[in-house]
């Protein structure tokens, strides 16, 4: 039996610390690149756990580079880790995601190409910029197994009744799945030692300085909006043009009275109604922009609560 063929659901993403560094310090040095840092998740399944033991970043791949190169440098770090006893099973990869701009197409499609070859593949979010002001932010996701049946039969099942027969919504694309850092005993021997040696050196846990993060994430939601806003303003059109082909067809039908039963499958093939719009890019950008909204909740929910406990020790001083 294949790795693909083994249903076992994902329940746990469980990832070493040395992995956890080797994401932040690969998004580091690639902060100023326009494009976004991506590698490979290797480890293996336990139970219902996706055990992340190792990972290796992309290189800066050019467009003279396809699809083929990138295979076979994967499959090279791979068999060049197997040859020194390093854990080499590949389950799945990961990103830089600032600002959780995370439910976009390429995402989609790389994690259906994973999942769909390998069961227990998972993709990883890093956001770096909540990584600057000292709030690890490392989420995994996967695609539910709706989204899965769907997406494997091609563009044209993401209709709107095929969504609404399949019950799917903007809340069920993406499945997250918890995420556990793990650290072996030295390690947390060592972390236990530093809290203790640390020093009462001045923090900046009460920063009050939010405004540039707030703008930002707020442009980001307006335009995610104004996609929204886009995608809704295309499902009208194609409702009123749907509307006017059905009155066109009324019309016509009564224009002709009985003759028009010998002519039903002419008039069919020539006035065909209009084809049923793509609404996965609708579903996705509604995804985005419920993650924006939660975003924001939980971000603003800690400034006030800063600004509270900074008037409060304000009060005290005085």
């Amino acid at each position: 039996m294949s790795r693909a063929e083994i249903d076992v659901p994902i329940k746990k993403v469980s990832i070493d610390g040395q992995v956890i560094l080797q994401i932040i310090r690969h998004c580091q040095s690639e902060r100023d690149s326009t494009d976004l840092a991506q590698g490979v998740l290797l480890g293996m399944l336990v139970d219902n756990c996706t055990e992340v033991t190792y990972c290796f970043p992309f290189p800066e791949f050019t467009e003279a580079d396809t699809d083929n190169d990138i295979e076979m440098y994967q499959l090279d770090m791979m068999k060049y880790l197997r040859s020194i006893n390093m854990d080499h099973m590949q389950v799945g990869w990961y990103r830089a995601s600032p600002f959780d701009l995370n439910v976009i197409k390429d995402m989609l499609d790389s994690q259906y190409t994973y999942q769909k070859q390998i069961h227990e593949s998972v993709g990883l979010l890093f956001d770096p910029i909540k990584a600057a002001q000292g709030n690890l932010s490392m989420k995994a996701y996967r695609l539910s197994s709706k989204v899965m049946e769907m997406y494997g039969q091609g563009s044209t099942e993401f209709t709107v009744n095929s969504i609404l027969a399949a019950g799917l919504s903007y809340e069920n694309i993406f499945e997250e799945i918890p995420v556990e850092i793990r650290n072996s005993s030295l390690c947390n021997v060592y972390l236990a030692q530093l809290k203790l040696n640390h020093s009462s050196a001045p923090t900046s846990y009460l920063t009050l300085g939010t405004d540039s993060h707030l703008e930002k994430s707020l442009r980001l939601l307006s335009e995610s909006l104004d996609e929204l806003h886009q995608e809704a303003g295309k499902l009208s059109v194609y409702h009123k043009t749907l509307r006017m082909h059905h009155q066109k067809q009324q019309s016509l039908l009564k224009k002709r009275g009985d003759n028009a039963k010998a002519r039903d499958d002419d008039d069919s093939k020539q006035n065909r109604p209009p084809p049923a719009p793509y609404r996965l890019d609708n579903l996705l950008v509604a995804n985005q922009t419920n993650k924006f909204c939660q975003e924001l909740n939980q971000y603003v929910s800690q400034s006030f609560s800063k600004l509270f406990l900074a008037e409060a020790l304000e009060n005290n001083e005085s």
